[in-house]
C-alpha cells in the first residue's frame, strides 16, 4: 500500500511540476519557508531517486525529474490558495509537513545516520540515501 501511495504523490507532483513551469523563478517575495537545517544541504541519492536540501528549499528528485516544493507552494499561494510548510530540526532529524490546498499534506521525516547518508523515515523499508 506504501507503494501505492508513493506512487500516487510522485504523479501529483509531476502535475504541480507541469503546472507550474509558467511561474516566474521570482522567489524575492515569496512568503513561503522551507529552511532545512544546514546538516542536511546538499543532494542525496539512492540509485536515480532522492531529495536536495537548499537553504530555501526542498527538492525531489526521481529519474532526473526535480520538483521543488517552495516553487508548488507559491504557486497555489499565488492562486489565493493557503498553502504552508512546517517544519521540525534537530542536530539529527529532520521532520518537513507541506500543505496543500484544499488541506492536503505531505509529510517527510529524515534522520542523520551519518555525515554521508540519511534515512527517509517515514517510508517502510526506511530508504538510506548517500550524500552526492
Amino acid at each position: 500500500m506504501k507503494s501505492k501511495l508513493y506512487f500516487k504523490t510522485s504523479i501529483i507532483s509531476i502535475c504541480f511540476l507541469i503546472l507550474s513551469c509558467s511561474k516566474s523563478d521570482d522567489t524575492a517575495n515569496s512568503s513561503i519557508s522551507i529552511n532545512p537545517p544546514k546538516w542536511i544541504h546538499g543532494t542525496w541519492l539512492s540509485g536515480s531517486a532522492g531529495f536536495r536540501f537548499e537553504v530555501n528549499d526542498f527538492i525531489t528528485i526521481t529519474s532526473g525529474t526535480e520538483i521543488s516544493y517552495k516553487e508548488q507552494l507559491e504557486f497555489y499561494k499565488e492562486t489565493g490558495e493557503e498553502t504552508f510548510a512546517e517544519e521540525t530540526k534537530t542536530d539529527e532529524s529532520y521532520r518537513l509537513k507541506l500543505t496543500f490546498p484544499p488541506g492536503q499534506s505531505i509529510k517527510y521525516e529524515f534522520s542523520k545516520k551519518s555525515e554521508t547518508v540519511i534515512v527517509w523515515e517515514n517510508q517502510t523499508f526506511k530508504p538510506e540515501f548517500s550524500k552526492q
